[in-house]
C-alpha cells in the first residue's frame, strides 16, 4: 500500500511540475505577470485562489482516479479470489465424484468377483456331489456284480460239486456194499 501511495505521489508531483503548478519560480512569475496586468485582470490573490481551485480540482480528479483504480484492482482481486475459490471447490467436488465413481465401480467389481467365487464354489460342490454319487453307484454295481459272480460262478458250482461228491461217495459206498454182498453170497 505504501508503494502504491508513493507511486501516486510521484505521479501527482510529475503532473504538477508538467503543468507548472508546483515550481516556486513559476508561481512567482505568474504572480508578477498578474500584478502587471491591466484592467479586467484578477488581483494576484484571486489569481492564486483560482489557480489553487484549479489545482485542487485536478488533484481531486487524480485522487479519485487513484482511488477508483485501486478499488477496481481490489474488486478484481476479490473476484479472482472468489473465482479461484469456486474453481477449487468445483475441482474438489469433481475429484470426490470421480473417487466415488471409481469406488462404486470397485465395489461392484468386488461384489461380482465374490459372486463368481461363490458360484464356482457352488458348482464345484455340485460336481463333487455328482462324482461322489457316481462313484457310489459304480461301487454298488461292482459290489452287486462281485456278489453275483461269487454266487453264480463260484458258489453254485461249488455246491454242485459238493452234491456230486456226496452222490459219488454215496454211490461208491453202495457199489462196494453190493460187491461185498455179491462176494459173500457166491463165495460164502
Amino acid at each position: 500500500r505504501h508503494s502504491a501511495q508513493a507511486e501516486s505521489n510521484a505521479f501527482v508531483c510529475w503532473f504538477l511540475l508538467w503543468h507548472g503548478l508546483c515550481a516556486v519560480p513559476a508561481m512567482t512569475s505568474q504572480i508578477a505577470s498578474a500584478r502587471m496586468a491591466g484592467a479586467g485582470q484578477p488581483l494576484p490573490q484571486e489569481a492564486v485562489h483560482q489557480r489553487s481551485k484549479h489545482l485542487m480540482t485536478k488533484l481531486d480528479k487524480l485522487e479519485r482516479r487513484y482511488v477508483n483504480d485501486w478499488t477496481q484492482r481490489i474488486d478484481l482481486q476479490v473476484k479472482a479470489t472468489g473465482t479461484m475459490d469456486q474453481h477449487l471447490a468445483q475441482c474438489q467436488t469433481q475429484l470426490e465424484r470421480t473417487r466415488d465413481r471409481f469406488k462404486t465401480r470397485n465395489e461392484i467389481w468386488a461384489a461380482r468377483a465374490e459372486a463368481a467365487y461363490q458360484w464356482r464354489k457352488y458348482q464345484e460342490h455340485r460336481k463333487f456331489e455328482r462324482c461322489q454319487s457316481a462313484v457310489e453307484l459304480h461301487t454298488r454295481r461292482m459290489e452287486d456284480f462281485d456278489n453275483w459272480r461269487h454266487r453264480v460262478l463260484i458258489e453254485a458250482p461249488r455246491q454242485e460239486l459238493d452234491r456230486r461228491k456226496d452222490w459219488l461217495c454215496a454211490q461208491q459206498g453202495t457199489s462196494l456194499l453190493e460187491v461185498d454182498k455179491h462176494h459173500r453170497s457166491r463165495l460164502g
